[in-house]
């Protein structure tokens, strides 16, 4: 597990206090109401247990202890969750969300069916910063860094467009000449691991996290070759596998890289609908920060190997204004290596 906040620090971190008979407020409110929070994943993704595990800790940190509810609604690369959030959801502080990590990156690409606005919700805060691999399986290619897959064709599982296992790759291709080959359709990371067993594919990318949590005697084992992280920093377990912007050395290039790799911070980001009153949205942002600090879920976290890493509303809301500053040319350039 990695340090989330140490308790000194902590306040510096919340938002501002919600102090008096704002928080006698807020409490009144939330006393017997149910909050729902709306998951953009499906019920058996990986984003199900930061989502499980944290709402009833969380309900204990919330003035009024309200009841919470987890609803899944996948679909449409999280945008179906997102549009809901934005347009349809109660705007009082009963509806949450836990969007997919691409929730901002998406808003910035545009494209068809997105109905939100990333600038406008009012991020609570996050539980881990995540950083992604491309993986192979030692057992079927002998590609073992990037530079080899420069040379020789991997074979790679993906799913829809709007995914890391169909962007990373195709960007890594783009921009940095390498070979991967990928077959589209999967219906999910289990679906991708399983042909990673059998052989029909070489490997896939998508969260370290996830290949820890879902196949940990792959790495235990030491089965993977990992050939890049995508990420704002070095993956910790991994710290000889270099990040994808340190290999590009073109600038525009890497701008686009850094604008992907942003995305880091979004993993299991919290957030509310614009629209929900200041006194409930500072209510849930303190709570949140209490919860990522509160022993049992560490405890939890640890038990499921899944790391934890406190992201305030603060860090959230500045990455998305600097994700939204991203001048258009290089939006287009990136919709275009994409093909959104």
């Amino acid at each position: 597990m990695r340090t989330i906040v140490p308790a000194l620090a902590l306040a510096g971190l919340l938002a501002p206090a919600v102090a008096g008979s704002a928080c006698a407020d807020v409490a009144e409110f939330y006393r017997g109401k149910t909050v729902t929070v709306v998951n953009g994943g499906g019920s058996g993704g990986g984003s199900t247990v930061y989502t499980q595990v944290i709402a009833p800790i969380l309900q204990r940190h919330m003035p009024g202890n309200p009841n919470f509810v987890i609803q899944y609604m996948p679909g449409a690369g999280g945008a179906r969750a997102a549009n809901y959030l934005y347009s349809a959801a109660a705007k009082d502080g009963t509806v949450l969300g836990r969007p997919l990590q691409e929730v901002a990156f998406f808003s910035l690409l545009g494209g068809p069916g997105l109905q939100y606005d990333a600038a406008r919700f009012q991020y609570i805060g996050g539980a881990y910063t995540a950083r992604s691999t491309i993986s192979v399986m030692k057992q079927f290619t002998p590609v073992r860094t990037i530079e080899d897959a420069k040379r020789t064709e991997v074979i790679v599982a993906a799913g829809g467009k709007a995914s890391q296992p169909y962007m990373h790759p195709t960007l890594a291709n783009a921009l940095l000449g390498t070979k991967f080959k990928l077959v589209m359709g999967y219906p999910g990371t289990g679906a991708m691991n399983i042909a990673m067993e059998r052989g029909e594919v070489h490997g896939r990318a998508g969260s370290w996290n996830s290949f820890k949590g879902s196949k940990p005697y792959w790495v235990e084992q030491d089965l993977l070759a990992n050939l890049v992280v995508i990420g704002l920093d070095r993956e910790p377990d991994l710290p000889k596998v270099p990040l994808m912007t340190e290999l590009i050395t073109d600038p525009a290039d890497r701008l686009l890289m850094e604008v992907v790799a942003s995305t880091a911070l979004f993993a299991h980001v919290w957030l509310a609908p614009p629209g929900v009153p200041a006194d409930r949205v500072a209510a849930l942002r303190e709570a949140f920060a209490k919860t990522l600090n509160d022993p049992e879920l560490i405890a939890q976290m640890k038990k499921r190997r899944a790391e934890l890493d406190f992201i305030s509303w603060r860090q959230l809301h500045d990455a998305v204004e600097k994700q939204l500053k991203v001048d258009k040319k290089s939006i287009e350039r990136l919709r275009a290596i994409l093909d959104l």
